[in-house]
């Protein structure tokens, strides 16, 4: 199968260049709001299926929707447009899609990079999540054959095109836009990324890091004690993954058109479980290889912007980052918000957007009271230096009774941010 690039990249590409071209907002301070009512059943249509059952999910889907928003005005609740307007308010310069039955919360998901790469090393399809609209890898121990240097020779790189999934992800793209023209599939790959300090967005390609790769192909367990105790097999692989993150990235670039400027692939979900000096060697180490093969590939300049990312609590990683090699390129950080915490953060990069994390696990909104929610978001803030800061707001309901509390709450930090952003 040849793959069709015009057909790819048509049903983005205008709303990819008008928010390019977006309005820039001019809040100090910006933030988002995730709201998932659990308990509420829902699905999301499977996109493999073919075009007559999607549109069977699809009725399914908004039958759902229709049926928790009558459940919250039961409940006296208008927090869906709460939300819709907080995100547009203080969400970022691309416009946020409101949540409506004619404009409704899933859309078409593709194969994971991970799991392209597992299914192109031999791994089973992943599992449609068809609560959650995502893919779950049905098998994380791929290479759980690969035991010496030796061994890590054998691993293909593969010509993607050419891959059984990535043919399954094509043609389920092109039944999705036939069955819903007007909630058209995203981009294959790529896509915009905010930049701060009020500059317009900007195209990003995206790799797969070192030490998320391992988890997804070995099994957490096993690829940390490579890690940990072989230096020489880890080191192989570091090389093998990064033929295969490059190669896997720069082909799906190359999909897209456009010149990106910048690099979404530093850190990764797994470098909190990471010490120092494994971060040190097998992420940083990573980071700059990236770097360097990024700018040499797309003659890009020594500033291009990066990101990076640690998914969870990663206070022993802030040294690391303050002495990061590329850390004057690194203009956004996705991490947990610990508010003990904030303000070594900020002292450990000064100069760039920190994205801050709500999430149950730390900072629960259904179960805090607006008292100390205000006072931990304030002095969050304000440690945060109240500039250059983003908030990503979790607010997970478990059960009815929890609607009032998170709707106050998500009141609370808007009539904070409006104060900030006057």
């Amino acid at each position: 199968m040849l793959v069709d690039k015009e057909s790819i990249m048509k049903p983005r590409t205008e709303e990819l260049n008008k928010n390019l071209a977006g309005s820039l907002r001019k809040n100090v301070i910006t933030a988002r709001v995730i709201f998932d009512p659990v308990w509420m059943p829902r699905i999301h249509p499977d996109p493999l299926v073919n075009t007559a059952d999607l549109k069977l999910q699809a009725d399914e889907a908004r039958k759902f929707e229709h049926q928790n928003r009558c459940e919250l005005e039961v409940l006296g609740s208008d927090i869906l447009e709460l939300v819709d307007k907080f995100n547009s308010e203080f969400g970022s310069a691309i416009p946020v899609r409101s949540n409506s039955i004619e404009n409704p919360r899933w859309g078409w998901s593709r194969f994971g990079d991970f799991d392209m790469l597992s299914m192109s090393l031999g791994g089973p399809q992943p599992i449609w999540d068809k609560r959650n609209g995502c893919y779950w890898p049905s098998n994380r121990g791929i290479l759980s054959w690969v035991k010496s240097v030796s061994d890590v020779g054998r691993i293909p790189t593969p010509n993607w095109y050419a891959q059984p999934a990535f043919i399954r992800m094509l043609k389920s793209r092109q039944r999705w836009y036939e069955a819903f023209p007007d909630n058209p599939p995203g981009n294959i790959a790529g896509g915009v990324w905010n930049q701060p300090e009020g500059r317009n967005a900007a195209r990003f390609v995206s790799y797969m890091s070192f030490i998320d790769i391992g988890p997804h192909l070995f099994g957490a367990d096993e690829f940390m004690m490579i890690l940990a105790s072989d230096p020489e097999l880890a080191e192989a692989l570091m090389e093998k993954f990064f033929e295969l993150s490059i190669s896997f990235g720069n082909s799906m670039q190359a999909l897209c058109g456009g010149k990106p400027e910048c690099i979404v692939g530093f850190g990764g979900d797994y470098a909190c479980m990471l010490s120092p000096e494994l971060y040190e060697k097998y992420s940083i180490g990573w980071d700059i290889k990236l770097f360097e093969h990024f700018r040499e590939f797309y003659a890009s300049c020594d500033g291009t912007p990066c990101n990076l990312h640690s998914c969870g609590p990663s206070p022993h990683l802030y040294p690391a980052w303050k002495s990061h090699p590329a850390v004057k390129n690194i203009t956004t950080m996705q991490t947990r918000l610990l508010p003990e915490c904030v303000k070594t953060l900020r002292q450990t990069l000064p100069n760039t957007q920190i994205q801050l994390t709500f999430h149950p696990e730390h900072f629960d909104f259904a179960n805090v009271s607006s008292e100390e929610l205000r006072t931990v978001f304030c002095q969050a803030v304000e440690d945060a230096g109240c500039a250059k800061t983003e908030f990503v707001i979790f607010a997970i309901a478990n059960a009815p009774d929890d609607i009032a509390r998170l709707e106050t709450n998500i009141r609370v930090i808007y009539d904070e941010l409006f104060k900030i952003n006057g």
